[in-house]
């Protein structure tokens, strides 16, 4: 995994610290990465959401 996509991770454990992160290597230097439990907009009925990306 890049350094910066590493870096880009761990911020986001910073940033949603309640939250669950799934990380897998994408085997070229990225990651496919969930994010659970996050609370997006706060004002709408379903508070959770999950949310996935691929950083390359």
């Amino acid at each position: 995994m890049k350094t910066e996509v590493a870096s880009a991770i761990a911020e986001l454990e910073r940033a949603f610290p309640d939250a669950r992160v799934e990380t897998t290597e994408d085997g070229q230097g990225g990651a496919y990465f969930l994010l659970e439990g996050i609370d997006l907009i706060p004002r709408r009925a379903e508070s959770d959401s999950r949310r996935g990306f691929l950083s390359g």
